[in-house]
């Protein structure tokens, strides 16, 4: 049986269609050298190439958080730059093969990647968060002796009033995200509900109420845009993300191609 290692490793970024432009000058994961494409049959796989030793592996990323978070910063950064120009399906993180694996993929894969194109053609990613300001009830109650009369009673009654007031802004940005939800559904062609990030993964002093990621024809873009834009209120605050290929959308799981990893 022949094992001789391939001289040449293949990082797939996403399935194009032939012709698909990309820039000349596009950077791929530290490791590997520019990106371009590998062309058969009217489809592309966008890759970059590097030689097995330089080339990210999960054995090395899993071990290396900071070299794990270049590569992924490298890795969006390349398919965000290509869903500026076209369609993208995007492939999963790390998938890498040579480049004769990849062209056997697009061919053996080709009914489910035309059925992806039909499906999610012509459309983007956004994501769209909600979240609701710390208002008032981060400002203590003004301080007192402990030893000052009524100062227990005092202190227990401003934890309760910031804890009504917490509970009334919760209320409040969940009425105000599902109204949201329902504009932003209306223009989307898809919409997925993620799950709620703490505050001390989003950065914030805000709570985080509304996490979504919709599927949108690139020219109903601008209305979806505007109704994030006016969802904003006093103490409501909307972020809008992407545009993205449709990760929450297409799912192209390749691993089960041989030699192909993801």
């Amino acid at each position: 049986m022949d094992t001789e290692q391939p001289r040449e490793l293949c990082w797939v970024y996403g399935i194009l269609r032939e012709g698909h432009p990309i820039a000349p000058d596009m950077t791929g994961v530290p490791g590997s050298g520019p990106v371009e494409a590998i062309s058969e049959g009217g489809l592309a796989a966008a890759v970059s190439r590097g030689a097995p030793d330089t080339m990210p592996s999960d054995e090395v990323l899993m071990d290396d958080n900071e070299r794990l978070r270049t590569v992924l910063l490298a890795h969006d950064a390349v398919q965000r730059a290509l869903v500026e120009d076209g369609d993208v399906l995007p492939t999963r993180f790390a998938t890498v093969c040579t480049e004769t694996d990849a062209r056997s993929l697009l061919s053996a894969h080709r009914p489910t990647l035309d059925s992806a194109f039909a499906q999610v053609g012509s459309q983007r990613e956004w994501g769209v968060q909600m979240f609701v300001g710390a208002g008032s009830a981060h400002h203590s109650a003004p301080r007192q002796r402990r030893d000052a009369p009524g100062a227990g009673r005092a202190y227990l009654a401003g934890r309760q009033e910031q804890a009504r007031q917490r509970g009334t802004r919760h209320e409040r940005g969940k009425r105000s995200s599902e109204d949201l939800h329902g504009r932003l559904a209306s223009v989307a062609t898809a919409g997925v509900r993620i799950g709620l990030h703490a505050q001390h993964v989003t950065g914030r002093t805000d709570e985080m109420v509304y996490n979504a990621s919709f599927l949108v024809a690139r020219e109903a873009e601008d209305r979806f845009k505007a109704i994030v834009t006016r969802a904003g209120g006093a103490d409501i605050t909307c972020v809008l993300t992407g545009p993205w290929p449709p990760h929450h959308f297409v799912d192209l799981d390749l691993s089960g191609d041989a030699n192909v990893h993801a």
